[in-house]
């Protein structure tokens, strides 16, 4: 599954900085079949809409769906992005309710607590079959095509991210081969009934954190349907590995390291495999104080970004760059979106006037109204998160707390589209 960046701040939260970032999807209500244009406060956009009309005939075919397909105007993806335009979305439009992209080898699957749907060229989607229950799914690319794993849990996230309840629960497996359609595998194998952490995978198969009889596992799956325990070096055998990643052409994982500091922490130790199965330690990443609390990957074509925090502090959020995924240098100055100082924080100092996110392929920085959680419409792009360039911004996103989501021709930010070009 492909790690797609979303990050949410609202106020003072950006003082606590959380970010969400997986590779995985959700189910959409029924929406109206009347193609509805986009409300631009400063520019004229394509729409970002559903529609009746029917979609490409390069789209794969399905049996009829309650859902309307819809379209995400903007740049071709995988091309560089020199602007971006800021449009409000309509009332009708599913694009709200995603929880996450996933890029896999025949395109991309969104999903959200609406519903999912699978797109060839990354700019038509089309809805796939109502019958996956999305709102209770995390969604990975593995060897046959896509899975999904489903809980039978009603506590699955509110909030953006796919379903990873907080206990241990019963995991069915579904597959797919188009992404359109999908088959109910029955109990996830080797996993079901633990509580599983994140899940992450790509053409070789998937990696799942989870704990299980309070006790900590990572697990590998060809197909998402068997699973089985993998060892992993260096780490805790306490405390569960955190959110799987995968960026260039491996699997990463932020584990707990397996000793403690003598501050009493147990520091971010980086781990990396080529297959799922045959783990290696990275180098522990340095911190300005105490050690590195890395909670995040974001992925790039050409290079990798984590984001975390102090250890035990209610403090600074801290940034890192990585170009293989193995060595991790700490950034300073939260580049490209620069600082601001607040004396109300806790324990007070400086933080980050915006935030990430990525899709496997780029890197995108929102820049904030400084000292809030309001996007000031500020964009940059980077392929390696070192070098970035910043796009000309049309229009503002209104508000704060938003959800941000990487699409391959734009950005999703609450319920404001930024069509790129």
């Amino acid at each position: 599954m492909r790690v797609v960046g979303r990050r949410r701040y609202s106020g003072h939260a950006i003082l606590a900085a959380g970010l969400i970032s997986i590779v995985m999807g959700g189910c959409a209500p029924g929406t109206t079949a009347t193609a509805t244009p986009l409300a631009s406060e400063s520019t004229s956009v394509p729409s970002a809409i559903p529609t009746d009309t029917e979609p490409p005939t390069s789209q794969p075919s399905l049996a009829p769906s309650p859902l309307a397909w819809f379209e995400t105007p903007g740049a071709t993806p995988g091309s560089a992005w020199t602007s971006i335009a800021w449009s409000k979305l309509p009332d009708d439009s599913p694009l709200p309710s995603m929880r996450a992209v996933v890029r896999w080898r025949r395109g991309y699957v969104a999903y959200g607590s609406k519903g999912l749907w699978a797109s060839s060229d990354g700019r038509s989607w089309r809805p796939a079959s109502p019958d996956l229950p999305a709102g209770k799914a995390a969604v990975v690319e593995v060897s046959g095509g896509l899975a999904a794993l489903v809980f039978d849990a009603t506590d699955c996230p509110v909030g953006p991210q796919p379903c990873l309840p907080t206990s241990p629960v019963l995991a069915t497996a579904w597959t797919s081969s188009d992404g359109l359609n999908w088959t109910d595998r029955g109990p996830a194998t080797g996993i079901s009934g633990q509580q599983v952490v994140s899940v992450a995978g790509n053409s070789l198969g998937a990696v799942a954190t989870a704990v299980g009889g309070n006790k900590p596992g990572v697990y590998f799956s060809e197909d998402g349907v068997a699973w089985k325990p993998t060892p992993v070096p260096s780490v805790s055998a306490t405390f569960p590995c955190g959110r799987a990643s995968v960026g260039l052409g491996m699997f990463i994982l932020l584990c707990p390291a397996a000793r403690e500091t003598t501050f009493g922490d147990l520091p971010t130790q980086p781990v990396w495999s080529l297959d799922g199965i045959n783990w290696a330690a990275g180098g522990a990443p340095k911190t300005s104080r105490r050690p590195a609390g890395m909670d995040q990957v974001l992925s790039g074509r050409n290079g990798l970004m984590a984001l975390g925090f102090i250890p035990g502090e209610a403090g600074p959020a801290q940034w890192w760059r990585s170009a293989d995924g193995k060595a991790w240098v700490l950034l300073a100055g939260y580049s490209p979106v620069g600082s601001f100082t607040t004396k109300n924080a806790i324990p007070g100092g400086t933080y980050p006037n915006g935030n990430l996110a990525a899709d496997g392929t780029r890197i995108v920085a929102l820049g904030y109204v400084t000292g809030s959680g309001d996007l000031n419409g500020r964009t940059w792009t980077s392929w390696d998160g070192k070098s970035w360039q910043q796009l000309v911004s049309h229009g503002t996103p209104d508000g704060s707390g938003f959800d941000v989501i990487v699409f391959p021709t734009g950005v999703l930010a609450g319920g404001w589209w930024g069509a790129a070009s």
